[in-house]
């Protein structure tokens, strides 16, 4: 067999966020494949057991049950219609409104949906009079409208909520609703969110929340119907960890006594996911048992939270070290189904109990697909830098001895790295290279001290934190010193672009969708009037000369490794004349310097562009790492 290649990205099947029966036993979970031509995603709903093979019975996400598990609920991908069909096999009716943005159900006869119409474009021109009006991977400046409808089985549907704001996160079970609303045309660096509770009895709607920052979920327990929400307070970036938080009539409060480590995100990337924001709180139907998903040093972690209103919340893990998760649903009875990957395997279903006992795969096709190659796991390398942090790092061997290192910096800088299934990781590994993945300050899953340490700090403690991984792999045999290799995007890219100003000791670089000056992005940028404030603790309405002196284009002349830059051409959150400027600034002092320019693709192209530019993207990669050897 060949070795594993870039075009494998074209074959390899992504598990999606499954739903489980009320038997306990049957899932249902979208599959998510590239398109033959590799210019799009085909979606297939499959249906699985442990006892038989899958079963493809639509193309459609988002599978739900009812609670009494009579009905199959999903979203066709065509369309964006709720499409129903009594379980296992009975008519299939589409129900209105659309398009669907997310659904879920309120009892076995009624749902609610968020309908979400895309704003209609001026080509004449938008005029704009607020501050937040890009957002990347959306095209235009005006944000779609957002309404929750009730959707019963037979008869009308009708709206329940058209929200002067942005309906975000919400939830219903019951005739409780729950729904977070955000201002529209905002200048608020950070806005703050309103959350409503819906007695759908009464008709009553209330505030329960008139919380100081946006809310990225919200959940209702089973029993009770308490509420839990997250939320990045108390500065609503992402240098707070998100934190859970109980909600009553009163307002919200920490929901953990001891909040440090404490958080609710999946901050883990990865470029082997199904497409899609992470699912991070469902309900166990019966309990006021909360499960959560929280970054813990290397993994994606599912957690069983305790949320009852009359004592403290704990909360004990369920899933093991070396496994994340990429996906999961509510729970029925005491097991949940939950998608889970490792170093060396795309995520794939499991049932996993509550309480303890054996846990049941439900393997489809992304174990078939892994079962072709012999994919290289990683291994824990400590380091310590300068100042006396340390950095765990993680390492992927391409074989014995010191071999040719390839150093990979994550964005954010509040993410991480993590044991995962990463289709570039595997690529290099293939390639010949090691893959060194240092967990720098700043980054997630090392609790708030650590997350903090990035602040005020760009480009200098972080720096000294990629020297020292790349000393301690060398230290210990693992990286010949005359190969070694640096890439990253993002804030890994800035990152990139940084350690380049102080040392050669790199034989080439790759910086992809980085930033290069940090004055010009402070208004090109989807969050540049943000980014600055609460990172870099000022910006340049303030102090013009200290932001420029931190951005690398201001010392570009003592960049002299070789280096590709790569850029989607509609990122908004890095825009590409970050690139354009450095790019520029390279060829003009002479700098062996290329660019690959992407059309059509935002900032998340490494994980959710069109398949066969990802193909490109990887494809450039190695082989400008290889024509520098």
């Amino acid at each position: 067999m060949s070795p594993f290649a870039a075009n494998e990205l074209l074959t390899l099947p992504l598990t999606g966020v499954p739903a489980l029966h009320p038997d306990g036993a049957t899932v249902a979970v979208p599959v998510h494949v590239p398109a033959p031509d590799g210019r799009g995603m085909t979606v297939r709903l499959e249906v699985r057991r442990a006892d038989r093979g899958p079963r493809v019975t639509a193309e459609a996400d988002q599978p739900a049950f009812s609670p009494d598990g009579r009905t199959l609920a999903c979203r066709t991908a065509v369309g964006r219609r709720i499409r129903v069909s009594a379980f296992p096999d009975g008519p299939v009716r589409l129900l209105d409104p659309a398009p669907v943005a997310s659904f879920a159900w309120l009892d076995d006869t009624r749902l609610v949906a968020l309908v979400e119409t895309p704003a209609a474009a001026d080509e004449t021109g938008t005029y704009v009079d607020w501050l937040r009006y890009r957002k990347d991977g959306r095209s235009g400046a005006l944000e779609p409208a957002r309404e929750l409808w009730l959707v019963p089985l037979s008869g009308p549907a009708r709206p329940l909520a058209t929200a002067p704001g942005s309906i975000s996160a919400w939830a219903a079970r019951g005739d409780r609703l729950v729904y977070c609303v955000e201002p529209l045309r905002s200048d608020d660096p950070a806005p703050g969110c309103d959350l409503h509770v819906v007695d759908l009895a009464t008709g009553t709607d209330d505030v329960w929340w008139r919380s100081p920052v946006p809310l990225t979920a919200v959940a209702l327990t089973g029993l009770g119907a308490h509420v839990v929400a997250v939320g990045n307070l108390p500065s609503g970036q992402s240098v707070d960890p998100p934190e859970p938080w109980r909600v009553t009539p009163d307002g919200g409060h920490r929901l953990f006594a001891d909040a440090d480590g404490v958080a609710c995100e999946r901050a883990i990337v990865s470029d082997g996911r199904a497409p899609g924001p992470a699912v991070l709180l469902q309900p166990v139907p019966g309990t006021d048992e909360l499960l959560a998903l929280d970054t813990d040093g290397d993994d994606v972690v599912l957690w069983l939270v305790d949320a009852a209103a009359d004592r403290t919340a704990t909360r004990r893990r369920l899933t093991p070290p070396g496994r994340s998760v990429t996906g999961f649903g509510a729970a029925q009875g005491r097991h949940v189904a939950v998608c889970l990957e490792s170093a060396t395997q795309p995520g794939e279903l499991q049932l996993l109990p509550l309480d303890g006992g054996d846990v049941t795969a439900l393997p489809g096709g992304a174990s078939s697909w892994a079962a072709g190659w012999s994919f290289a796991d990683a291994e824990a390398l400590p380091a310590t830098s300068a100042d006396g942090l340390a950095v765990p790092s993680l390492l992927w061997r391409a074989g014995p001895g010191a071999r040719p290192l390839v150093v990979r910096l994550h964005g954010g800088p509040h993410l991480a790295h993590g044991r995962v299934f990463d289709v570039e990781t595997q690529v290099l590994v293939a390639a010949g290279y090691s893959v060194l993945m240092p967990s720098m300050r700043g980054s997630a899953g090392r609790g708030r001290d650590v997350r903090a340490l990035s602040v005020g700090a760009w480009g200098r403690g972080d720096v000294a934190d990629v020297h020292a991984a790349v000393d301690a792999a060398i230290a210990c045999g693992a990286a010949d010193p005359a190969r070694l290799y640096l890439t990253g995007g993002s804030y890994g890219g800035f990152l990139v672009n940084s350690v380049l100003t102080g040392t050669d000791r790199f034989r080439a670089a790759v910086s992809e969708r980085s930033v290069s000056n940090l004055v010009s992005k402070f208004g090109t940028s989807d969050n540049g009037f943000t980014t600055n404030r609460f990172e870099l603790g000022t910006d340049i309405l303030d102090d013009a000369a200290a932001v420029w002196e931190r951005s690398p284009l201001a010392s570009v002349d003592r960049i002299r490794t070789p280096l590709l830059l790569v850029h989607g051409e509609d990122d908004h959150r890095c825009p590409i004349e970050q690139s354009e400027q450095l790019f520029v600034a390279l060829r003009r002092l002479g700098r062996d310097c290329a660019f690959l320019r992407i059309p059509g693709e935002s900032h998340s192209l490494p994980s959710a562009g069109r398949p066969d530019r990802r193909v490109r993207r990887l494809a450039a990669i190695v082989g400008w790492l290889a024509d520098h050897e």
